[in-house]
């Protein structure tokens, strides 16, 4: 006791020793405690926030098989349109044609979303010709068809049946 006073050893923020009175020591280490509860209540927002953010990356995924199944539907509807009548509009809105040639048939569509153009376009290549905005690849490949297909807001898709035989 210095002075009637109760004291306490204590740090100072040079890293001195020095005897604080435990009322004013009491109220530090209740600072310093509540300090250290808000960094870990920004540590839960923060781990909530990523959990958010997880969630929303599974619900984009969800949407992206979602096209996987619309671009299903789209290449099936433009295999059965070049083996008989087509209808006049694709799954999507956009127009569906068919035109007929000597031994070849080529179906259009048109207005078809970016991502689904690529989808179509990588499947329909297997079994023919694709065109995309008017250009023929020369090759190939995912980054080539995700190129043509994103030149513009929609695509327009053309696939030239490959001849049986």
């Amino acid at each position: 006791m210095v002075g009637g006073t109760i004291s306490a050893p204590h740090h100072t923020e040079h890293g001195a020793l020095h005897h604080a009175p435990v009322g004013k020591l009491a109220t530090s280490l209740r600072r310093r405690h509540a300090a250290a509860h808000s960094g870990r209540k920004w540590q839960m927002v923060l781990l909530v926030a990523g959990l958010v953010g997880v969630v929303a990356g599974l619900v984009a995924l969800s949407g992206q098989s979602s096209s996987e199944l619309n671009a299903t539907d789209l290449v099936k509807q433009i295999e059965h349109s070049s083996e008989g009548v087509a209808p006049s509009r694709h799954v999507f809105g956009g127009l569906l044609t068919v035109e007929r040639s000597n031994n070849q048939v080529a179906v259009t569509a048109q207005d078809i979303p970016p991502k689904v153009c690529v989808l179509a376009a990588w499947e329909l290549a297997r079994k023919g010709l694709v065109v995309i905005n008017g250009v023929t690849p020369n090759r190939i490949s995912a980054a080539k068809l995700s190129e043509l297909c994103n030149d513009q807001d929609t695509a327009k898709l053309t696939w030239v049946v490959k001849p049986q035989g």
